[in-house]
């Protein structure tokens, strides 16, 4: 929603269960299932706002927020990453979100080992949940980081997980095959993960293909498509810029022959901004997959999230072509 007001030339940005729009707060009513400012007065009162009359935001809502269900042997996995910014605090709406993701990497949770107990009574059921800790880094203020990482039960590989300080990765086995699934959440310093990454693709060995995903906080441009050639790298993003960051990210999917996601594949043409705060929007968050993973990712789509600063993003790996012939 917040997306089509910034096309419409409205200033408008998602925090945290709640969406600015032209200077003004609005909150979402789940009982009336409408927009609500802080002195209740309902979106769409004396503006453009039909949609939140004629139930049209609703139907918008259910594209987005996954109600679009087929059968999974048709339609594959669907795998979801997302920077949460906190988990704690989240309430049913949240975790009902998830539920459409068969496999999810959440991260920036600021979970501490200590917090499991907490939260264990309200991630959705029938998941295998594995926890990576935020960590302090003083004894003040709140810890930093954290992942979460869910497989829906019967999805799971026998090699059943492993991480790193800001990594996670889990085996999946879908359609007799099995699959690596890896989350990330990188502060600053990302060759250090993206060497950790490619040492455990070598040592893991052969496996069908490898999807990771998460915040990488790195500004790529348009570049790291799989098919790089004289007329650009086949992707598209409406953030144009590229950080030191980025250059490694770039450097290193090339060097692997992997691609990122992002604006190349059908869900994501535009390459649509990930980060939105006031102070601008960014592009930082990816889906990556090797060549196998390129081959079935059929789908990558950029949320549009009031829960969170980031948007989740979520890639629906298909039969590929050599099932589909």
């Amino acid at each position: 929603m917040a997306r089509e007001e910034r096309r419409k030339g409205r200033r408008a940005w998602v925090r945290y269960a709640r969406i600015w729009v032209e200077g003004k707060w609005w909150r979402w009513d789940e009982e009336r299932q409408i927009l609500m400012d802080g002195k209740g007065e309902e979106w769409g009162k004396g503006r453009e706002g039909e949609e939140a009359r004629t139930g049209k935001g609703e139907e918008k809502k259910r594209e987005v927020g996954g109600e679009r269900r087929q059968d999974r042997k048709e339609e594959g996995i669907k795998i979801g990453f997302w920077n949460v910014v906190g988990v704690l605090g989240k309430d049913e709406v949240f975790w009902k979100r998830t539920k459409e993701w068969d496999v999810m990497g959440l991260v920036e949770t600021w979970l501490e080992e200590k917090d499991w107990e907490k939260v264990k009574g309200r991630v959705p059921e029938g998941y295998s949940w594995r926890m990576q800790g935020a960590r302090r880094e003083s004894k003040r203020g709140r810890a930093i980081g954290g992942i979460l990482m869910g497989v829906r039960e019967g999805l799971e590989g026998e090699k059943e997980w492993w991480e790193e300080e800001g990594l996670m990765v889990r085996e999946v086995r879908w359609k007799g095959e099995n699959w690596m699934i890896g989350t990330v959440y990188i502060r600053s310093g990302i060759g250090g993960i993206i060497r950790k990454l490619a040492e455990k693709k070598e040592e893991r060995g052969e496996v069908k293909g490898w999807v990771v995903g998460g915040d990488f906080n790195a500004r790529i441009g348009e570049r790291g498509g799989l098919e790089e050639g004289e007329e650009g790298s086949g992707r598209r993003s409406k953030d144009k810029r590229i950080n030191r960051q980025g250059k490694e990210l770039v450097r290193w999917v090339g060097e692997e022959g992997w691609g990122i996601m992002n604006g190349a594949k059908e869900g994501d043409k535009e390459g649509e901004m990930t980060f939105v705060v006031e102070r601008g929007e960014l592009v930082i968050d990816y889906v990556l997959g090797d060549g196998a993973a390129w081959e079935r990712g059929e789908r990558m789509e950029v949320g549009e999230e009031v829960e969170s600063d980031h948007q989740a993003l979520t890639v629906w790996m298909g039969r590929g072509r050599e099932e589909e012939e």
